[in-house]
Formats: C-alpha cells, sequence, structure tokens
C-alpha cells in the first residue's frame, strides 16, 4: 500500500525590506534636537560630507551595512572639539563619525523620512497598530502560528474558524461591556519611569 500523498509545498520567498523606514534609533532623532544622521549634508558621488556647522569630513570609509555596502564618515576632532553645537552633535568625547548605506538606498530612507512628517502618511500609518494587534492576538490566544493539520486545503479551514473565534469574542466582550468601549490600560511601571525622567 502506498503512503498517503501530500500536497507540495509552496515555494515561498522571504524578503527583508531594506527601503523601510523604521523610527530612527539614535540619540539625536529621538531627542529631536540633536543632529542626526540626516542633519548633513552628504553627496555619496564626490564623497563629500558637511556637518550643520559648515565643516568638512576628513575621512570616508567602505564599511559593511546591515542593507549591503556603506561608508563610515569621518569629522576631525580639532572642529568638533571646540564646536559650539557640540552639545546637540555628540556625546563622545573624540570626534563625530556617522554610518550611512549605500547611495540608493540612503536616498530610499530620507524620502521615507520625509513622508512620515506628512500627517496623512501618519493617519495611514496608525492603522498598522490595529493589524498587528489583531495578529498578535491571533497568534497567543488562538494557536495561528502552528497547523494543526496537513495541508495547505486543510489549513485555510483553520485560519478561517480563527478568524470567526475572534470575531466571537470580540462581540461577546462588547456586548458584556453593554456596547461601550473597553476602558483605557493604565500606564505600565516602565513608562511611568520614562515619563518621569522625561519630564525631569
Amino acid at each position: 500500500m502506498s503512503p498517503p500523498r501530500r500536497s507540495p509545498r509552496p515555494q515561498v520567498t522571504a524578503r527583508r525590506s531594506s527601503a523601510r523606514s523604521p523610527e530612527r534609533s539614535s540619540w539625536q532623532a529621538k531627542a529631536g534636537l540633536g543632529f542626526d544622521r540626516d542633519s548633513f549634508a552628504i553627496d555619496s558621488d564626490a564623497r563629500r560630507a558637511t556637518c550643520p556647522d559648515g565643516k568638512h569630513r576628513i575621512h570616508w570609509r567602505h564599511r559593511a551595512h546591515l542593507a549591503g555596502d556603506g561608508a563610515a564618515i569621518g569629522f576631525a576632532a580639532t572642529d568638533c572639539q571646540p564646536c559650539p553645537l557640540r552639545i546637540h552633535c555628540t556625546k563622545g568625547i573624540a570626534e563625530r563619525q556617522i554610518v550611512i548605506p549605500s547611495r540608493r538606498l540612503y536616498e530610499i530612507q530620507r524620502a521615507n523620512r520625509a513622508d512620515q512628517t506628512d500627517p496623512r502618511w501618519r493617519r495611514r500609518y496608525n492603522l498598522r497598530a490595529g493589524v498587528e494587534s489583531t495578529i498578535s492576538e491571533a497568534v497567543r490566544a488562538h494557536g495561528l502560528r502552528r497547523c494543526r493539520y496537513i495541508s495547505l486545503t486543510k489549513t485555510r479551514p483553520q485560519h478561517v474558524l480563527i478568524a470567526c473565534a475572534m470575531n466571537a469574542a470580540r462581540i461577546a466582550d462588547w456586548t458584556e461591556r453593554d456596547n461601550h468601549p473597553a476602558r483605557e490600560r493604565p500606564p505600565s511601571s516602565f513608562k511611568r519611569l520614562c515619563k518621569a525622567r522625561a519630564a525631569s
């Protein structure tokens, strides 16, 4: 007796979008007061970089980047240390250095970050929070991440049933609250600490 045949596995290609521009993690970008990487005038073709105070770079070295080839740009310590804008630029004791990806990716990132300042873009992006919370609920509460059956023909009904269960749970929760929105969750201890540090 021959073994049962399984449906062929789909060919899936995983890609990481290098053009996506998340919130920048440098302290300058977070504070909104300092000079982050985009505050520097950079010309990749001429390998020229100018800081907000008008000083020019002294070295431009090739450096591997998460998204491919990039460059490490450094400025002279003789320019950085006496600079009156130093407090907004670097906390290090030496000169300022910045790392950029390839020119094509860098231009895409700058364009994306400029778009993020548009209120219309922010309203569209806010929809992502609702989508991610729904996916998290499906994974954590209903086991969406693991399929209970073999073959795609059985996987799809499982996903549909999970979606139905989530809708039923949300309707029951809404009815239990007498058609009133859920109360806002109190801030966590970490969030209260961050607010206290920011206010001090």
